[in-house]
């Protein structure tokens, strides 16, 4: 007996969007900074657009996350011998 039934998963009410926020979030890499999208903004737009039922809080959480993933990055720091002190 499994105690794992792929049926009784509940999806978020926000799962089946988050393909349509990463584009407009993609969208936003190439367009000006002063024009992207504030997460609240995002919010109201998807609302209004999608007529999303979900809370703020999920999308700001959401845009969070992936504005975080996507600014990550790695400077390596070397130095010739003798110079690092």
């Amino acid at each position: 007996m499994s105690r794992y039934n792929p049926s009784q998963i509940k999806l978020s009410v926000f799962d089946p969007y988050k393909g349509v926020i990463c584009e407009w979030l993609n969208k936003d890499e190439t367009a000006p900074k002063k024009q992207h999208l504030t997460a609240r903004a995002t919010y109201e737009k998807f609302f209004n657009e999608y007529e999303f039922t979900g809370s703020e809080f999920t999308v700001r959480r959401f845009v969070s996350d992936e504005n975080k993933r996507q600014v990550e990055m790695f400077i390596p720091l070397t130095a010739d011998w003798g110079k690092q002190a």
